[in-house]
């Protein structure tokens, strides 16, 4: 027996190899994985931020024309009072790639005064439509909630 421990260099040589096996299994399946974020628990967390930075937030039926790469988006209605309504679309994707695509790709249905600005992270675009032209009024709170 102590033949066969010298063949693979001894008890500390073996652990370090084991190690090295496992962390080598590790490294491989964490390649090419992205972990998404929970959307049940995103979309409440962004909605209750919204609402504590003193916005109404209501979640709505997005229409047939916000799908974005086959992914249909989640719709919420935001206002402060005394300001227009403005729409944010929560879309969710398999892999932060596929909304770089979903970005490149888009095509917006706007008026001449809508504004668009999208935000991401990770698998998650985020995209607020100001029908009146200003984003940067609700910008920095859609920034906190995301």
């Amino acid at each position: 027996m102590k033949g066969i421990a010298n063949l693979f260099g001894g008890d500390r040589m073996r652990k370090v190899n084991f190690l090295n096996i496992l962390l080598l299994f590790f490294i491989i399946g964490c390649i090419g994985r992205e972990v998404g974020l929970d959307k049940d628990e995103y979309l409440e967390s962004f909605e209750a931020s919204l609402k504590s930075q003193g916005m109404e937030v209501r979640q709505v039926q997005p229409s047939t024309n916000a799908v974005m790469e086959n992914v249909v988006p989640y719709k919420f209605n935001i206002k402060e009072t005394g300001e227009e309504e403005d729409a944010i679309f929560i879309y969710f994707f398999e892999t932060s790639s596929q909304v770089e695509n979903a970005v490149k790709n888009a095509e917006y249905t706007i008026t001449t005064l809508t504004k668009v600005t999208e935000y991401k992270r990770g698998n998650i675009l985020v995209v607020h439509y100001a029908f009146d032209g200003f984003t940067e009024k609700y910008g920095s709170k859609i920034k906190k909630a995301i």
